[in-house]
């Protein structure tokens, strides 16, 4: 079946509030308003969030997985947050045309589309639209429970679990951030990364599942991006702030260099 099929099927699946495999119906844990439920988290309480403290001290264990977000978050404890690499301008980028980046994967295997392609969602979407600049807006949205039905692989899973997800799009080199330079550009990566992570403290996750946030489709150089993480995370102590940080970064053949880039960097912080 190719993506845009799966993609469909996905749909079905949620709109039915069932799957079945090999005849056995598998109803889906979560309601429909469950399913639809979104925080909308806009630019001016990222801002104050910045200022806000941090009290909850936790292991600060950092991991560099070779595995999807969704794999990588089913290992994990229930209070985990799951990073999208959102498209700024389009709810689950290029999900439902077979596309093939991270958000489109997290999208085929779970309940994502209906939490950020909703209206109230829409918001976010709507101004980086009428906002046109390669930086792109500190809007995020938190989809508080994001049920996963498919596996890495996007097969049917008997054993469908329920996770986080804040989906936060990063400027695109080979898009509208395209023209800025990385003078520019760097600083305002870091600062992005900083807001990311107050958010997932301000709303009490304790795990965060990560990756190389802004490479591969986006365009952005894996090493750099490893350096401001580790930068914040490690220079800055704000893995302190969580029990574990794992980035998960597929090790086939496109994604192999970013994991590489990762595990480098991160090889004498992890357990």
């Amino acid at each position: 079946m190719n993506l845009a099929k799966i993609a469909k099927e996905t749909l079905k699946i949620v709109d039915q509030g069932y799957y079945e495999i090999d005849h056995k119906v598998h109803s889906l844990k979560l309601s429909r308003d469950e399913i639809d439920e979104v925080i909308v988290v806009k630019p001016e309480l990222v801002r104050e969030l910045s200022e806000e403290a941090r009290e909850y001290e936790g292991e600060g264990i950092i991991e560099v997985v070779g595995k999807d977000s969704f794999e990588a978050a089913r290992s994990l404890k229930d209070d985990t947050i799951v990073l999208n690499f959102a498209n700024a301008l389009n709810p689950g980028g290029g999900f439902l045309k077979g596309a093939n980046a991270q958000e489109e994967a997290l999208c085929r295997h779970s309940t994502l589309f209906f939490s950020i392609g909703n209206k109230k969602a829409s918001e976010m979407y709507h101004y980086n639209f009428e906002n046109l600049n390669g930086f792109d807006s500190e809007y995020m949205l938190v989809s508080p429970r994001v049920e996963v039905f498919r596996d890495a692989q996007g097969v049917l899973s008997e054993d469908s679990f329920i996770t986080s997800v804040i989906s936060y799009a990063a400027p695109n080199l080979n898009g509208r951030a395209g023209h800025i330079s990385k003078r520019y550009l760097m600083p305002v990566m870091k600062i992005k990364i900083r807001d990311l992570l107050n958010v997932c403290i301000h709303f009490n996750y304790r795990n965060v599942v990560l990756g190389a946030w802004g490479c591969g489709a986006f365009g952005h150089d894996g090493q750099e991006v490893a350096k401001m993480f580790y930068s914040i995370l490690v220079e800055e102590e704000y893995r302190n702030h969580f029990d574990q940080v794992v980035f998960a970064i597929p090790t086939f053949a496109s994604s192999r260099k970013n994991y590489e880039a990762f595990e480098e960097v991160f090889h004498q912080t992890q357990s």
